[in-house]
């Protein structure tokens, strides 16, 4: 994933996307000028927000409708709703199960425990299962998690390189800070006015 603070800069270089201020100093300054200043202004949390919201989403949803996206509860919503649908339930367990279909569902051996009836319940259309026999049930997450002994995020990251879909970095290091101290040192801004937000 390329930096975040580069990517906005990017982002910003387009004059539309700068506020009304913003694009005042890039009529007399630059533009250049106005989306280091524009950058630098920014804290930690609105720039990784920023950058979420107008950047990361559109790309990796612009296929689905407003409907959809509003359905999703926020970011990590947005991004677990995407990786279940590139990564059915039914694709995901038959590597591990081999799996019958009985109607509208699948059954076979459970993976978590040794039996010699199926009591493993697959259902593709709420992407779901469940286990009769042990009580183990979940989502397409929960399974990874239970069959390769993962945590929460390490699953999320096997269903993220399975489907090749490419995870957004959230946490913020001090990488950008120093990224925007630099830009601000460029552009010969006192580093005191950043350090105040």
């Amino acid at each position: 994933m390329p930096n975040l603070i580069q990517t906005l800069y990017e982002y910003v270089l387009q004059i539309d996307h700068l506020p009304s201020d913003m694009q005042q100093i890039a009529e007399q300054e630059g533009i250049e000028r106005a989306a280091c200043d524009y950058i630098a202004g920014m804290t930690d949390h609105f720039a990784v927000a920023l950058f979420q919201k107008k950047i990361v989403v559109p790309k990796i949803l612009g296929h689905l409708t407003k409907m959809e996206r509003r359905n999703a509860n926020g970011f990590a919503g947005i991004i677990l709703q995407e990786l279940k649908l590139r990564n059915s339930i039914e694709d995901v367990a038959s590597s591990y199960v081999q799996l019958k279909r009985r109607g509208r569902n699948l059954v076979g051996l459970c993976p978590f425990h040794n039996e010699h009836t199926p009591s493993f319940n697959l259902y593709p259309e709420s992407g779901s299962f469940y286990c009769f026999g042990c009580g183990a049930g979940g989502d397409v997450i929960t399974f990874v998690r239970r069959i390769e002994n993962l945590d929460y995020m390490e699953a999320v990251k096997f269903l993220a390189d399975r489907a090749g879909l490419q995870l957004p970095e959230l946490g913020v290091d001090d990488s950008m800070s120093k990224l925007r101290a630099r830009i601000l040192k460029s552009i010969g801004r006192p580093l005191s006015f950043t350090m105040a937000f």
